[in-house]
């Protein structure tokens, strides 16, 4: 076993608003997939299958943990995931196996500051961050597409950029850390 199914509980408590608990899971694992046929062939190539099949039961037991939490039908579901296909969002697909129509599921999209430079016009990112596929797969979801971004190792500013200097809230990192 790699993952210690015991909770750990962090409890938050104010007057002025309702209790909650919060309880952190293992993060999934993408492992590798597997050729048909290939087992343990000696050498090198036989220790690489061997970590493999060792990754994949990892990963295999970190969903199956993730999956038994969220079974409580009292739990609402964060959601974390980083994708660029609203149709094909891996981490959705384990959560719907506890929560079909996300109806206990807030969806939150993380890295949005990697994402931007990869959109073609205004108007493509616009669609994005609207969403329109998940409401239609996921009329009931209680909440999201909600987006993150934590840049730290990325708010420095390009060694070669003269021109906007304002552009940039921190000159680097460290700047970015000690605020």
């Amino acid at each position: 076993r790699c993952f210690d199914p015991r909770e750990i509980n962090v409890r938050m408590e104010y007057k002025y608003c309702p209790n909650m608990i919060l309880i952190d899971t293992p993060g999934l694992i993408a492992a590798p997939k597997i050729p048909k046929g290939r087992g343990g062939a000696p050498g090198s190539a036989g220790q690489a299958a061997a970590q493999q099949r060792a990754l994949l039961a990892s990963a295999r037991e970190a969903e199956r943990l993730v999956v038994s939490k969220m079974r409580c039908p009292d739990y609402l579901i964060l959601c974390v995931e980083d994708t660029m296909d609203w149709k094909h969002g891996a981490t959705r697909e384990i959560v719907q196996k506890a929560d079909p129509d996300l109806s206990r599921t807030i969806i939150v999209n993380t890295k949005l500051d990697t994402k931007v430079p990869q959109f073609g016009s205004p108007p493509d990112l616009a669609d994005y961050l609207r969403a329109d596929i998940v409401d239609k797969l996921s009329p009931n979801k209680l909440g999201g597409p909600f987006f993150t971004s934590v840049p730290s190792g990325r708010v420095r500013r390009p060694q070669d950029y003269t021109s906007h200097a304002e552009d940039f809230l921190f000159n680097d990192d460290e700047d970015f850390v000690s605020a």
